[in-house]
């Protein structure tokens, strides 16, 4: 759950960024990476994001950044992970919420949909990459492809192998 908005803050851990002026996109997400580290060591279940009023333009940009960083780095692979680490992550706090304070919250928030988005994408090749080749081998990759795409109105025509020798040309 993300939630970007204006609020007090009240915290014990500080992550500072320095001067925005000198902070790259690639640097603010490197930044989110460690802060959700230092979240999950801390056994967290709620972070605050502080961005600071300034003058620079881009504040919004890289809270969004942040906190694109720190989901990138949540990704964990369990689909082949025995059940007894199930129960132990049962046991351990998990980040539920992170919530980014800026002077601009709108923009913050059109800014991490846009890259949150790219994230999904990012976690679905992930994933993919991942998965044992018993499991996604070409016939169960091409439904997968099909079932991912239907929602978004991209019709999939799977070619079988008749299909492919017909239309081949040597």
């Amino acid at each position: 759950d993300l939630f970007i908005g204006k609020g007090k803050v009240n915290s014990d851990n500080v992550l500072g960024l320095g001067k925005l002026d000198g902070i790259t996109n690639l640097r603010a997400e490197e930044a989110g990476a460690k802060l959700f580290t230092h979240i999950k060591s801390a056994g967290l279940k709620e972070a605050m994001l502080l961005i600071e009023k300034s003058k620079n333009p881009k504040a919004e940009e890289i809270a969004a950044h942040v906190a694109n960083g720190l989901k990138l780095r949540s990704y964990d692979f369990k689909k082949y992970k025995p059940d007894a680490s199930k129960k132990d992550e049962k046991k351990a706090p998990k980040l539920e919420s992170l919530k980014v304070l800026t002077a601009h919250p709108a923009n913050a928030k059109a800014a991490y949909e846009a890259l949150d988005k790219i994230t999904e994408g990012v976690f679905t090749a992930r994933d993919l990459v991942n998965t044992a080749p018993n499991d996604l081998y070409p016939d169960s990759y091409a439904k997968f492809i099909k079932s991912e795409l239907k929602p978004l109105g991209i019709d999939i025509e799977i070619f079988g192998r008749s299909k492919l020798d017909l239309n081949f040309v040597p």
